[in-house]
């Protein structure tokens, strides 16, 4: 198994969360709201300040199909992605 981290392409963020999710998530990315991000095979955490805090999303990459999502925030919590996991 690769610990190489997958392309994070425009195809792939909107295929993994939606279109309104990645339009949120780009906000984000634009507004620099994404503090920090590491990859440790297979998971992607990161720190992003979001409406009511900084949120701290971790992606399960293990497999590209079946992404889990954990994310401090209240869509995070319910195990959906998050616009702070996509940003």
């Amino acid at each position: 198994m690769s610990s190489v981290l997958p392309a994070f392409d425009h195809r792939f963020c909107v295929d993994l969360a939606g279109g309104q999710v990645y339009r949120q998530a780009e906000k984000l990315f634009i507004g620099d709201a994404v503090k920090s991000v590491d990859w440790k095979h297979p998971y992607l955490e990161g720190r992003v300040r979001g409406a009511a805090g900084v949120y701290e999303p971790s992606l399960n990459l293990r497999s590209s199909v079946f992404v889990e999502n954990t994310c401090t925030c209240p869509v995070g919590k319910k195990g959906r992605i998050c616009a702070h996991a996509v940003a």
